[in-house]
């Protein structure tokens, strides 16, 4: 017995959603591709019969998991954010990457795209440490690297990219832990180090935010699933020492980047912060990635006259701690530079982060 068929007519088809009532036993049938739910549970005047709703057809759910070097801030406790930034193209052919989607998280848990079967992706992943604190609010979401606007697709060239002022999201942009399929709008900033900070709210190239970077590239999903994105170090740390400096303040400037300062009353006269490569658009993920900045000691006297003591062209190397030493001297000073990598093993502690 099949039961009484013309239930069916009650089927109603709204937002690539059906839903209706068949007989049980129909239900009960391999390979609908349905979601069944026992209808009793919700109109128990109609035993016998399931509610009956199935997804969106020829769509994944796929969630990331973001591993690698960001595994050590990933699984500790902080208000981290991560974007992503998904590109597509029908799976086997040449055609250019087109924008597909984006999201914004604070919640690495909630990372799920939504992906159509018979595409092939490109998908970047991005994770400021802290960045909830770090980075400039706007609307219901946050400023570059974060902002929302028109995409334009990156290629690693020779030519640089077009300038980035960081736009902000619209009052229109989505909320947290959304995915969001569009076609015209993304994270421009996924693949830059240009943030605004929240603490003046202006865009620095190189912000002292401790930041990372994933990619994976041609995937073909195959059904729902778990996805693996290893994520690697965008940064370099940068300490600065200076000896006899016995009144005002020395301001360490690094192009692209907030100053560092050091005061003759503290105890002691050092200084510790870590960096975000600029990167428009070297590979920053390579081992041994480095960029190179000027990087200026002023001295602050105490009646408020200034003075260039210093200024040295610095190579700062990916994942490396950079040792900035100095002796203070009226006459001016000069730079020592030590360059240490950033071992897995090594007690390293800046903004909490320990290496």
């Amino acid at each position: 017995e099949l039961g009484n068929l013309t239930l069916l007519e009650t089927l109603d088809l709204n937002d690539n959603y059906l839903t209706g009532y068949v007989p049980a036993v129909l239900a009960a049938l391999p390979n609908w591709g349905t979601t069944i739910t026992p209808e009793e549970d919700i109109f128990p005047q109609k035993n016998g019969y399931l509610q009956m709703e199935t997804v969106e057809e020829g769509v994944y759910t796929v969630t990331l998991l973001l591993e690698g070097e960001a595994a050590e801030v990933n699984q500790a406790t902080g208000n981290h954010l991560y974007g992503v930034q998904v590109l597509s193209r029908a799976a086997g052919t040449s055609d250019s990457y087109l924008p597909y989607g984006y999201g914004i998280y604070s919640d690495s848990t909630r990372v799920q795209l939504e992906l159509e079967a018979g595409n092939e992706y490109t998908i970047y992943t991005t994770l400021v440490a802290d960045g909830q604190n770090k980075v400039q609010p706007e609307g219901s979401l946050y400023a570059a690297p974060f902002a929302v606007s028109d995409y334009e697709v990156q290629t690693r060239a020779a030519t640089p990219l077009p300038d980035y002022d960081g736009d902000l999201p619209g009052s229109d942009a989505p909320a947290l832990n959304v995915f969001v399929r569009d076609a015209v709008q993304g994270l421009n900033g996924i693949s830059r180090g240009a943030t605004v900070l929240a603490t003046d709210g202006l865009l620095y190239d190189r912000p002292n935010t401790a930041r990372y970077f994933g990619e994976r590239l041609g995937y073909v999903p195959t059904g729902d699933g778990v996805l693996i994105v290893d994520m690697t170090r965008t940064l370099f740390t940068v300490t600065c020492e200076v000896e006899n400096l016995t009144e005002g303040r020395i301001r360490v400037e690094i192009e692209g980047a907030p100053a560092l300062y050091i005061d003759a009353a503290s105890a002691e006269h050092t200084v510790s912060d870590v960096f975000t490569f600029a990167n428009p658009y070297g590979n920053w993920t390579d081992s041994g990635y480095s960029e190179t900045a000027e990087v200026t000691f002023v001295w602050e006297k105490p009646n408020g006259l200034e003075r260039v003591l210093s200024t040295e062209t610095v190579t700062f190397v990916r994942g490396n701690a950079h040792l900035l030493s100095t002796v203070f001297s009226d006459d001016g000073m000069t730079m020592d530079i030590e360059n240490k990598p950033l071992t897995d093993g090594m007690i390293y502690e800046i903004e909490g982060l320990v290496w």
